[in-house]
């Protein structure tokens, strides 16, 4: 039987264990660190039984008292972990498109870079053989870490872009070092191509090889000053919720 304080822990988890399923630290503290400010937004007043929105200092105490937190808690525990589950979906749910569902920028065999160039004249953008979707698949969430809030209850396609050091591809008869990735919510597909610099949209982020990580997230300071390992550490992820 767990012990009041080893409850308040345990509904305090992450719902998910996202180092299972993205292999980009950063994006995992973000996701982490969304699942305290989606709890922030919820909270019970044992009186009324009313929703009401609370502030992080009133979620975590430096000492709890957590016979009576728990009594709040667990009204909105499971509203709070249905919220968080829906709105990241994208994120547990996104896989690369297989060669039966998107083989056009795949050529079928390997063949010399000059001759995908020549080929990439009759316009479709194709990789030079080294790429294999593995290779390109692994580029896929370092692009999205910087933004990831788009992806947040996301209902509309979104495009993601990655410089690398070397060319990936050719498009139009050259070279290319960019990747984009196509992600469609609505059957949480991602596929990828080459493209050339000029056909990135004005103002489009790009992620290169230096700067995927690096972003600082504006409410980590705003809202979460305080210490609350329980929610950022590998051994207080509850792992997938099971109504995802």
């Amino acid at each position: 039987m767990l012990t009041p304080k080893s409850e308040y822990l345990s509904l305090l988890k992450c719902p998910i264990n996202w180092k299972k399923i993205i292999d980009e630290q950063s994006l995992v503290r973000f996701l982490q660190l969304y699942w305290l400010e989606t709890m922030i937004q919820f909270e019970v007043s044992s009186e009324s039984g009313d929703y009401a929105t609370i502030s992080s200092d009133e979620i975590v105490k430096d000492d709890p008292d957590f016979n009576a937190d728990l009594v709040n808690i667990r009204r909105w525990h499971g509203a709070a972990v249905a919220q968080y589950n829906k709105a990241t979906r994208l994120f547990y749910n996104l896989r690369f498109a297989t060669s039966e569902e998107y083989a056009k920028h795949f050529l079928a065999k390997s063949m010399p870079n000059s001759t995908v160039k020549e080929l990439s004249k009759q316009g479709i953008s194709y990789f030079y053989s080294n790429f294999n979707r593995d290779s390109i698949r692994s580029y896929l969430w370092s692009s999205i870490s910087q933004r990831w809030r788009e992806c947040i209850n996301a209902n509309r396609c979104l495009f993601f872009y990655k410089e690398l050091s070397f060319p990936v591809g050719a498009s139009h008869g050259r070279d290319t070092r960019l990747i984009c990735f196509h992600v469609e919510p609505s059957n949480v597909l991602c596929h990828a191509y080459p493209i050339p610099s000029g056909e990135v949209p004005s103002g489009a982020f790009i992620s290169d090889m230096y700067n995927s990580g690096d972003e600082r997230d504006e409410y980590q300071d705003k809202h979460f000053r305080y210490t609350f390992a329980v929610t950022i550490d590998d051994d207080f992820s509850t792992g997938p919720a099971n109504d995802i």
